[in-house]
This record gives structure tokens, sequence and C-alpha cells, in this order.
């Protein structure tokens, strides 16, 4: 019996994703010198805001495997119902992922 692989959901892989990003900015930032001024603000903010929702959407763990003799439906609720184990802190690195996000984009264009 092989058991059934389960995807992260999205917005587990995009904390992740962008957690890299962040951290790949940020590392630029402070390795060159010609970079532009809101880089950093930019790179710091994906960072807050991935860890934000890393702790936000937990990746979800295997579940046990079926019996072959079930087959895979498609269910709706799965796509359309949020999983998040919602904790304060996930919550005040969003916000000041996304503050940061704004603080960059503003030191950037202007």
């Amino acid at each position: 019996m092989n058991p059934e692989k389960r995807k992260p959901p999205l917005a587990f892989t995009i904390a992740l994703f962008s957690i890299l990003l962040g951290g790949i900015g940020l590392g630029v930032s402070l390795l060159i010198q010609a970079v532009p001024k809101g880089i950093d603000e930019l790179a710091i903010g994906g960072l807050l805001l991935g860890a934000g929702e890393y702790l936000n959407h937990p990746r979800l763990s295997r579940q046990p495997a079926s019996s072959s003799t079930q087959k895979t439906t498609l269910n709706l609720a799965n796509f359309l119902m949020r999983r998040r184990n919602v904790c304060a802190l996930g919550n005040l690195l969003d916000i000041a992922g996304i503050l940061m996000l704004c603080i960059g984009l503003g030191t950037l264009l202007l």
C-alpha cells in the first residue's frame, strides 16, 4: 500500500518562496553597494511576511493510506476552505511585513 502524498497548501509554498526571496534580496542588498534604496526594506518585508504566513499555515502531515478500492474524488471543501492555524505572532509578522513592503515601495518609487 502506497501512502497518499498530500501537496502542501499553496499559502505554505508562497510563504517559503517569500522567505527565500527575502533572504536573497537582503543578502544582495548587504553585499552590493549599488542596489537601489528600497530593496533592503522590500527584502525585510518579504522575510517578515513569509515568516508570518509560515506560522499561520503550517505544513499538514500526511494522511493515513486509504484502501485501494476508494477512488479519489474532487472535494471542493479542500479548495474553498482555509486551513489556518492563526497565531498572534504570525499575524504581527504579517502586519509588520506588509508595512515594510509599503515602506520599501515608497522608498523605491519616490
